[in-house]
């Protein structure tokens, strides 16, 4: 039988989306009831982001102590190469590297060039 697997955004989309905020120990908890419901993957952080290190480093230790299940705390990335470098010292082992794909988008911010 085939699997499902949940991918939780809300702790990206709730720094993304205005008036909406999080404390980290909220998004630490978050992270806690995932793990418990048995959601695959959270994507939690930001991990190029200095302010997030802290958080970033607490709820990869509660993983490592068990605490957060086989729940995957994966670190959202823009697809620029020090984005990149900057994640990697973080201990985050699962990234997702995200770039705009719409035709709106190459158009006026990448001024039509696909290269």
């Amino acid at each position: 039988m085939p699997k499902i697997y949940l991918i939780d955004v809300t702790n990206r989309d709730a720094v993304q989306a205005s008036r909406i905020i999080m404390a980290k120990l909220q998004k630490t908890m978050l992270n806690l009831y995932l793990a418990e419901m048995g959601i695959h993957q959270s994507e939690f952080s930001f991990p190029s982001v200095r302010h997030e290190r802290n958080y970033i480093e607490g709820n990869l230790e509660l993983k490592e102590m068990g605490i957060m299940g086989e729940l995957v705390l994966e670190g959202w990335c823009r697809a620029i190469v020090s984005d990149v470098a900057d994640s990697l010292p973080t201990g985050v082992r699962d990234l997702n590297i995200s770039i705009s794909t719409s035709d709106q988008m190459i158009l006026h911010k990448f001024r039509g060039k696909l290269d």
